[in-house]
């Protein structure tokens, strides 16, 4: 039976970037996930028929704060098609008021990146290459707990490994999380996000913007710098509605999109094909046990609005990465569990408050009330006028506080 330091569940951003950021900690790991990472190499050469798009760009991409781009290029390299946004516009469909913010006032390079997810699952793939302490496994985990003073992690097919630590990055669905008992809060209240990329009749303009529709946020996010025309977005809206929206023509949801965005963004030219997904929003309120902890989604999951789920990941591994340095530089094996409560104090507080701003400005922006739209746009015009508090915003965003 194989013997490790670190057994890693999930192959995912979180649990690449972990498994990087180890690589000179001098520790044995295990990667286990039932598909392998691949790297894969694309351009973006956007083709248009009438109000149809063939854009290239994978469906799904992230939004990447500065300070996660930081520690992406430390543990491997820039991710290839970075879009920089250095200017946040945010404004109610519903109202007049809009607010923006600006990298340049909070004194950062970029409030952040879009970039496709395959991007940077390649450089991390790239950087495990010919590393001698770290081996992937794949396998599908079937059992995980305690076998004397070590973590026995077990596989449908082939011999089980034993491993001092068993970090669980297997996304919203753990196994891991599972197995070991550890139970989420969940909130799953019918809600669906629709993800495409959009032509529009005009460049994006290094900005990311967020409308508050009628029925649920969209952002619209720039993609590519040799096409700022081309932006990539996220609705949100109960699920009812995302199926309508999947089920119009291109021309009709052209149209639909146009009709929220046009003052601010611009008129909508063509649509790439459009792909959904549900949104449970979940919380584990005990995310470590004794040789157990979970990362990334496996120990939370947050609504879209505002891109933070994979940088509340990144920085879930940061910490990681410190607290086991930290013990090994003490003489302490990693699965000691000194450290663990260290990481919840540091971690819980955040991903709570960053979990539920987006959910009060998801519950907040959700409702019709004239009160409420009077009173929200009023707020948004003075956030707006005070410029050090918009610092204060953008640095947050950013991840540069």
């Amino acid at each position: 039976m194989s013997q490790f330091d670190v057994a890693i569940a999930g192959a995912g951003l979180t649990g690449l970037s972990l498994t990087a950021a180890l690589l000179d900690s001098g520790l044995s790991i295990a990667l286990i996930d039932p598909r392998a990472p691949t790297r894969r190499s694309f351009g973006l050469t956007p083709e248009r028929d009438g109000t149809e798009l063939a854009s290239t760009v994978p469906p799904r991409v992230s939004a990447i704060n500065q300070r996660s781009m930081n520690f992406l290029r430390r543990i491997a390299s820039m991710p290839e098609h970075a879009a920089p946004y250095t200017r946040m516009r945010v404004w109610d469909q519903l109202g007049s008021a809009q607010i923006t913010f600006d990298a340049a006032d909070a004194g950062v390079e970029a409030l952040g990146y879009i970039v496709p997810n395959d991007a940077v699952s390649s450089v991390l793939v790239e950087a495990l290459d010919g590393a001698e302490s770290a081996r992937f496994h794949a396998h599908e985990i079937t059992s995980c707990g305690r076998q004397d003073q070590s973590m026995r992690v077990g596989f449908e097919h082939g011999d089980p490994l034993l491993a001092d630590l068993v970090i669980g990055a297997d996304g919203g669905n753990s196994a891991v999380r599972q197995m070991v008992g550890m139970r989420p809060l969940r909130r799953d209240d019918g809600q669906a996000a629709l993800v495409t990329t959009l032509l529009l009749d005009r460049s994006l303009a290094a900005t990311a913007s967020q409308c508050f529709t009628e029925v649920g946020p969209l952002a619209l996010l720039p993609v590519s710098t040799a096409h700022p025309e081309l932006a990539s977005i996220v609705w949100s809206a109960p699920a009812a509605e995302i199926e309508r929206l999947l089920a119009l023509a291109p021309d009709e949801f052209c149209q639909a999109v146009t009709y929220c965005i046009a003052d601010e963004v611009g008129e909508v030219l063509a649509c790439d094909q459009r792909f959904s997904f549900p949104l449970r929003r979940q919380f584990t309120p005990q995310f470590v046990k004794p040789g157990v902890v979970l990362a990334g989604d496996a120990a939370h999951a947050i609504h879209p609005l505002g891109g933070q789920g994979v940088n509340l990941g990144f920085a879930d591994v940061e910490k990681l990465v410190e607290l086991i340095n930290a013990e090994l530089l003490a003489g302490h094996a990693p699965g000691d569990g000194r450290w663990l409560r260290d990481y919840v104090f540091d971690r819980a507080p955040h991903n709570i408050a960053v979990a539920t701003v987006m959910e009060a400005f998801n519950l907040l922006y959700g409702q019709s009330n004239p009160a409420l739209i009077f009173l929200r746009n009023r707020g948004m015009r003075i956030t707006d006028s005070l410029p050090l508090l918009k610092m204060q915003i953008a640095r947050l965003a950013s991840g540069m506080f």
